[in-house]
Order: structure tokens, then sequence, then C-alpha cells
């Protein structure tokens, strides 16, 4: 009879403890996030994290941190990008695990792991890829287990990271949970409006695309190398610009984003640079190192590489490319994860023309 009614207080013991560890786990709470006029992004977030929005002075884009209000700290960073209007839609599913395979390539020099695995995410409204790795030599202070990805929810891309240390399959379980729940409402008056500001046209000749910005007369060429038009970035700031373009590289590891202005807009050649450099001394959490100006042909050139301030093998190089011809100015924007020199060798590949009236 004692065994009995001891296994019947075990049995109750444990359904008391399994609602209540049910009932944590399913305490989520619907948060909403702006995407600029594009609309806005939702996710169903535990209720003890807490969140916090950066937003880039010249970008759209913003980036929301999580983090546990108590107990052992972890962060996991969302950083969505959208296209322009209607009929864009972000990559498929080969390539986006494709960009994912690359960037686990990147980072495995600096890996425990010999092998790094890319993992399917099924949520409950996003898909996507990831991977997790151990970081061999984490900063004083900072994460030694990362988790990276990309998912979609609807035309919505979000770039993903889970940091944690010795709690990391409760962080990454809530973590992906959390980025497989996001949906994207989008705004009604902006499913139309991305297709009549998209004043630059964009063409192929012999290998290279080759971009007009109306009512301009220059014509701006690059080879082809694996970019593909992607507006993505698109949707607010300098990037709602008629004139602005976007390029993702995907396998070749180059980002080329730009803008035609009217010629009458640049300032000057130190203006320029001193504009980019403000923009670069506010950026948080990323470092900024290298910083130099040159003259490459016509273009008036500034190099730079950023990294995260707790991951500074984790780098990015950048170039910025300015000139003025005719009746307009371009402004470029490179970058790579690979090296200055592929990006000096890119620039150098962009020709200039001026259209036949």
């Amino acid at each position: 009879m004692k065994k009995s009614v001891y296994a019947l207080c075990l049995g109750i013991l444990f359904l008391l403890f399994t609602n209540v560890a049910s009932s944590q786990a399913a305490e989520t709470i619907l948060r909403s996030y702006s995407l600029s006029d594009y609309g806005i992004l939702q996710f169903q977030v535990p209720a003890d994290w807490s969140d916090e929005v950066s937003q880039p002075r010249d970008r759209p884009e913003p980036t929301i941190s999580f983090k546990p209000k108590r107990g052992k700290p972890f962060n996991v960073m969302v950083t969505p990008h959208w296209p322009p209007g209607k009929g864009m839609s972000p990559p498929g599913d080969a390539a986006l695990r494709g960009r994912v395979q690359k960037r686990a390539e990147e980072i495995k020099s600096g890996a425990v792991e010999d092998r790094i695995n890319i993992r399917k995410l099924e949520g409950t409204s996003a898909t996507g890829y990831y991977f997790s790795a151990t970081d061999r030599a984490p900063e004083e202070g900072g994460y030694r287990y990362m988790t990276q990805g990309i998912a979609r929810a609807g035309n919505v891309l979000m770039h993903f990271t889970i940091l944690a240390n010795d709690d990391r399959e409760a962080a990454v379980s809530a973590g992906l949970a959390m980025v497989g729940s996001a949906a994207c409402k989008e705004s009604e008056g902006r499913k139309d409006a991305g297709a009549s500001r998209q004043a630059v046209q964009i063409g192929k000749r012999d290998g290279q695309y080759v971009l007009t910005a109306p009512p301009g007369r220059i014509v701006l060429s690059f080879p082809q190398n694996g970019l593909m038009p992607d507006k993505s970035a698109g949707g607010g700031g300098g990037t709602d610009n008629p004139g602005y373009f976007y390029f993702d590289g995907g396998d070749s590891g180059i980002i080329l984003s730009g803008w035609f202005e009217p010629a009458g807009a640049f300032e000057d050649r130190e203006k320029y640079f001193a504009t980019i450099r403000n923009k670069l001394s506010n950026l948080g959490p990323v470092l900024v190192e290298n910083i130099t100006t040159r003259k490459i042909g016509f273009w008036d050139v500034m190099t730079y590489s950023m990294f995260p301030k707790a991951k500074p093998e984790w780098v990015q190089f950048n170039l910025r490319a300015s000139c003025v011809r005719e009746d307009t100015w371009i402004d470029l924007h490179i970058s790579s994860s690979i090296s200055r020199d592929k990006l000096i060798a890119f620039l150098k590949s962009v020709g200039i023309e001026t259209k036949q009236q």
C-alpha cells in the first residue's frame, strides 16, 4: 500500500513539474518590428527575453537583439532583409543553403569542429538553414558557441546568429523556435511601390551587367561573375533612392551596391570621405580598421575592414568608390569577406560610358 501511495505521489509530482516546464516553455508573447515602409516582422518571443533594436543610419535593415532578462547570458541576433516591391522575391532554397554553407566554410578555420554540418530549419512559419560551431579561442568574457543561418518568412530573409556558453542547447533551441515563428505582414501601400521607384534599368551585354538610370547619360557596366540583382536591401533611407542598385555575388564573395545621383549632389572628395568616416564611427559593437584613401583610375576610393568586437577573425573588407562623369555622380559600395585585393580588382573591371543620344 505504501509503495502504491509513494508511486502515486511521484506520478503527481512528475505531472506537476512537467506541466510547469511545459507552461514555461510555451510562455511566449507576440512582438512586432518595423521593416520601414515594407511592413512588420513578428516573432513569438519567450516572455522572459528582452529585446533591443539597432538601426544603422545609412541602411534600412535593423538588427534585433534578444537576451534573457535573468539567468545565464546568451544573445540571439536577427537582421531582416526585404525586397523593394511587387514581383521580386528572395533567393530560392538551394541558394540559401549555399550561402549558409559558404559562411560555415569561412569560419571553419577558427572552429573546434573538423566538420560543420548544415541543418534544415523547419519552423512554424519560417524555414531556412543553419550551422553550429565552437570557437577555438573565444575572447575573454565572450561566447564560445555560435549557431548561424538564414531563414525565410514570406519574402523576408532573416540572417540570424545565436551566441551562448554552457547552456547552449536551451538557448539554441529557443532561438531557432523564435526565428522559425517569424511572420511578415506586408504593408498594402508598399506592395506596388517598389516597382514605381525602380528607376535603375539593368541589362546584360557580352557577359556583363549594364546599368542606366534615366534621365542621366551615364552607363555603368561590370562582369556578371555570379552577381545577381537583389534589391532586398531596399526600403528606407538612402536605399529608397530611385538610383539605388544592389547585387549579391553568392559564391563569388562579392556584394555590390550603389547609387546614381545628379552630379550637383557631389560636393568634393574630402567631404565624401568625411561623411563615410562619420558613419563608420557610429557602428556600436563593430570595429573599423585600416581606413585608407587613394585614387584608382577615375575613382576616389576608401578601403576599410570591419569586424565584431567579440569576433575579430570575422573580417569584412569594404571599398567605397565615387566619381562624377557628365551629369551623374556614381557612388559604389563593394564588400567581401575574402580580401581587399579582390575588391580593388573588381573595381578596376567596372566600366563607365556615355549613352548615345
